[in-house]
């Protein structure tokens, strides 16, 4: 079965394996940021989830600030490369699943033209450009999203479906 075709967490993956080639086609550069949204925010009353936050900056040398929001939390990883924040992704989702809560995406910031998201879904296992140009009148750039996705669409694991695109207004950074 083709890597892209599955449907697994550790798809995630594919983003810093294919960095070189994600920065020469979209003319972006990663800010090695992870943007991770969790959808239940009592996680952070729970003393093994502050330990392994704790544990994680400091055995991976990664910033990690939390900031609650509604119901939610955004956990902000910023490391020095992208491979760091890929894998600060993942071990939190490993972390929040194991507690029995979820993670409804992860997302990577890279800077060009204009500030480009790239997305992964938990639900899918799936990546999605997510192109804000008014975060304030939620307005996205539609063309550069479909365009992104046309150059990138073969490299990592990419959400086909444009219905499944849905745009986060709320991210924090």
């Amino acid at each position: 079965m083709n890597i892209l075709a599955r449907k697994k967490p550790e798809n995630i993956y594919s983003l810093a394996s294919s960095m070189r080639e994600l920065e020469l086609y979209l003319g972006f550069r990663s800010q090695n940021i992870a943007e991770i949204k969790i959808r239940d925010r009592n996680i952070l009353n729970d003393g093994r989830f502050q330990e392994f936050l704790n544990l994680f900056r400091r055995g991976y040398g990664a910033s990690i600030d939390v900031k609650p929001q509604n119901d939610s939390i955004w956990t902000l990883v910023h490391h020095r490369d992208i491979n760091g924040a890929v894998e600060a992704s993942y071990m939190i989702h490993k972390t929040v699943r194991d507690r029995g809560k979820h993670l409804k995406y992860s997302l990577f910031k890279f800077d060009g033209k204009y500030p480009l998201y790239l997305v992964f879904r938990y639900d899918t296992f799936r990546f999605y450009p997510f192109i804000p140009l008014d975060m304030k009148h939620r307005i996205r750039n539609d063309y550069e999203e479909k365009r992104v996705a046309s150059l990138i669409g073969k490299i990592i694991p990419f959400e086909k479906s444009q219905k499944n695109w849905e745009p986060v207004w709320d991210v924090p950074v």
